[in-house]
């Protein structure tokens, strides 16, 4: 019994396959080992950095006994998906303030904090991490001073996405690699193989033909080289003994030969071809040759598709029409994708690509398809995360909404008025607050927070919770101070942010106005960091320059005292206070901002207009100075009349 005959070329492949599938399991394992563990460290890091952070936030309502301030600052955390509860429990281990996502959850949850406790000491810092939840607990201490121990409870949802996205592009990769190691794998094999086969082919024709005149020449220096050569110098006197006898028939039939070897040639090419490879006759719309990639894609064996009707292969129409059919009147040649049902019932998603090509001297197509369904899914994947996220970003947007104030509020105390609030994103960083102290008194503040967009929108809310707290304690004062109000602003967001030190690693903060006016005194008080006011009296412009000196930034003095600027308002008086997004916007013809010079300028003209039409006129010369530019940021312009 003859011995089983082992290709070189077949050999060498498999080495080559069997390494590389060696080398990406092994570097997958520790890869994924990796991955899992860093984002485990890197949300748990984060979720006790959160804990921190609000959590210190909630010092000022522990020591005035106010939960309901400490519910409104925790319930900031809505716009955190992932985030299912959140408690901050007294130093007796009473809950003083909740976050719970689901309140049907609320016992369930209780139980795990109660677990906990009995685990860890109720002053020691601990993380939790099982199948279901990441718990973080932070104690809460300020010096010597113990408020007691805030507890975050995550789901895990964002580690396992984090997790199937990485194992996702792993195996992607892995895919990718394997292709690209199969590719250099015929590559190299054909160094070795290809001296042998052409000395066979050689031989082969010689054979065949009876024709000696063959000559077989080697690039390389080497073993094959010398072999070759043998090979010619003995053709060559052959060749020489033989030349007289070759006949016409003799050339006719090797040139017959030669086209049916050709023909070889091409099937031996397409069938270690990667991909599926369909051969379909133009005239007859019949499979006349196939791969062994196509039949294992569509499940048929070779004799299922000889001369099977390409419409039962392709099920692509073009409207009612096949689309061979439309190829072979049109004369067309493009790429398509179909849903395409196997031989067994299998259903893919195919990128069928068409070729005209010439094959046993018949007018053909060749098509390749691929199979593109594992793509297919990761875009719908994908287009359902990004509505998720924009879902919820819509939902923040209508929470940042309801902080801006009702119009009627400025219809109790001013003449006339105008508010211009216009987000660069969904939601911004620019936000503008009224708050009543009384029938006379009323505080307005137009902030610009740090950025634009969900992070600026987290600052506002930040904004928001200390304006809350210190509205709640104003009446306290004789005197009402934009700039204490500014100050204290200042000291408690680099409190909460924990941005005392210049290594901190957050640095938010915000420029802005706050205007104080009592009808009664017919006065006014402004104070600005960064942001000017902008006055007119007796038809007459002028500016009142804020201090050059942001709120609640690293580089920020705690300390630092801003200045109060009081106005006479028993005379007719305009106020008009914007944010940087109007004056900064890039536009006309040089690119420049819009500047500060034009704002007044176009305030100035149009003072006299009532303050409806004053709105109109603001947004239309915006809009017609940004052109075809881009949006710089959020914008936001209040305008008051006295």
């Amino acid at each position: 019994m003859a011995e089983k005959f082992y290709s070189i070329k077949s050999r060498l492949i498999r080495a080559f396959i069997f390494s590389a599938l060696t080398a990406m399991f092994l570097s997958s394992i520790a890869i994924f080992a990796y991955t899992f563990y860093d984002n485990q460290h890197r949300v748990t890091h984060q979720l006790s950095q959160l804990a921190n952070v609000i959590g210190h936030g909630l010092e000022a309502s522990i020591d005035f006994d106010d939960s309901d301030s400490a519910t409104t600052i925790m319930s900031t955390f809505h716009f955190n998906a992932n985030i299912e509860a959140a408690y901050f429990l007294t130093e007796d281990k009473k809950i003083f303030a909740s976050y719970v996502k689901d309140k049907s959850k609320h016992d369930s949850l209780k139980t795990i904090i109660k677990n906990l406790q009995q685990k860890h000491n109720n002053i020691e810092a601990f993380q939790s991490v099982d199948m279901q939840h990441i718990i973080i607990g932070e104690p809460i201490v300020n010096g010597t001073q113990f408020y007691g121990m805030f507890i975050i409870i995550s789901d895990v949802n964002l580690l396992k996405k984090t997790l199937l996205s990485q194992l996702i592009v792993q195996s992607l990769v892995a895919v990718i690699t394997l292709c690209l190691v199969i590719l250099l794998a015929f590559k190299l094999q054909k160094t070795f193989t290809q001296p042998i086969l052409k000395l066979k082919s050689a031989m082969e024709r010689v054979e065949s033909t009876d024709s000696y005149d063959v000559t077989i020449t080697h690039q390389n220096n080497d073993e094959f080289s010398i072999l070759f050569n043998g090979f010619n110098h003995m053709i060559s006197k052959v060749s020489q003994q033989n030349a007289l006898l070759l006949t016409e028939m003799e050339e006719s039939k090797r040139s017959k030969l030669a086209l049916s070897f050709e023909k070889k040639n091409i099937e031996q090419i397409l069938a270690n071809i990667l991909f599926p490879v369909l051969i379909t006759s133009i005239k007859r719309r019949v499979v006349v040759y196939s791969n062994s990639i196509a039949q294992a894609l569509y499940e048929r064996t070779e004799a299922d598709f000889i001369d099977i009707a390409v419409d039962d292969v392709y099920t692509l129409k073009h409207g009612s029409e096949p689309i061979i059919k439309l190829l072979t009147e049109t004369g067309k040649v493009e790429s398509f994708e179909e849903e395409i049902t196997t031989n067994k019932g299998k259903k893919f998603i195919g990128l069928l690509s068409v070729i005209p090509i010439s094959y046993n001297n018949e007018a053909c197509y060749m098509g390749m398809t691929i199979d593109i369904s594992l793509q297919k899914s990761m875009e719908n994947e994908i287009r359902e995360a990004h509505k998720h996220t924009r879902d919820s970003i819509e939902y923040a947007s209508l929470i940042q909404g309801a902080l801006i104030p009702d119009n009627n509020i400025f219809r109790e105390y001013f003449a006339d008025f105008f508010a211009i609030w216009h987000p660069k994103d969904i939601v911004g960083g620019d936000i503008y607050l009224v708050e009543k102290i009384n029938e006379n008194e009323l505080v307005i503040m137009v902030i610009d927070c740090t950025g634009h967009g969900v992070p600026g929108a987290f600052v506002t809310m930040l904004v928001k919770a200390v304006e809350r707290q210190m509205m709640a304690n104003i009446h306290k004062d004789k005197i009402i101070s934009p700039a204490k109000l500014l100050s204290i602003f200042n000291g408690s967001i680099k409190h909460l942010l924990k941005q005392e030190s210049i290594d901190s690693v957050s640095n938010a903060g915000f420029d802005g106005g706050i205007l104080y006016y009592n009808s009664k005194q017919q006065i006014m008080r402004f104070s600005g960091a960064n942001t000017p006011l902008f006055v007119i009296q007796n038809d007459k412009l002028k500016t009142i320059k804020g201090d050059r000196y942001s709120v609640g930034y690293k580089k920020c003095d705690a300390n630092y005292e801003y200045t109060d600027h009081e106005i006479d308002t028993s005379i007719p008086t305009q106020i008009y206070l914007t944010t940087d997004g109007y004056l900064d916007q890039n536009g006309g013809e040089k690119e420049f901002p819009f500047s500060k010079k034009r704002f007044s300028k176009l305030i100035d003209t149009h003072h006299a207009e009532s303050f409806a039409d004053q709105k109109e006129i603001l947004l239309h010369e915006l809009h017609k100075y940004q052109g075809t530019h881009e949006r710089n940021d959020d914008v936001t312009v209040v305008g008051l009349k006295v």
